[in-house]
């Protein structure tokens, strides 16, 4: 059985793609840091919202050889043919989220906030 790297990779982070580039130690801190599942979430609610979208996948359906490398060179679309307007409740949030650099990365809290508050307008 393998330790290796588990699930769909058009929704693995930018550092989790390249882990076979990184030591041991390297590869454990990216795998206990929680803002690669923060990167797989927001790729994630962006294919919700846009019913099949993603945002590394040039407004098309992702792909298990493009998506990946587009993800591990941060190339990412957010406002093409399968996106959101940028005026979207979700588009900053999707933005930050799937940032490439981790120490940049949207925290799970900020996404919480934001969807928070959405719920909190629509109830008003």
């Amino acid at each position: 059985m393998s330790s290796g790297p588990k699930g769909t990779r058009v929704y693995y982070s930018p550092e989790f793609i390249s882990m076979e580039e990184k030591t041991i130690e390297e590869i454990e801190q990216i795998r206990a840091d929680v803002s690669i599942d923060v990167f797989s979430l927001g790729c994630l609610f962006f294919n919700y919202l846009t019913e099949g979208g993603h945002p590394f996948a040039n407004g098309e359906r992702p792909n298990e050889v493009f998506t990946p490398a587009n993800i591990k060179n941060g190339e990412k679309i957010l406002n093409g043919r399968m996106g959101l307007p940028e005026n979207h409740y979700a588009y900053a949030m999707i933005d930050g989220m799937t940032e490439k650099d981790p120490g940049n990365r949207w925290k799970l809290e900020q996404a919480l906030e934001t969807l928070n508050e959405v719920q909190r307008i629509e109830r008003e």
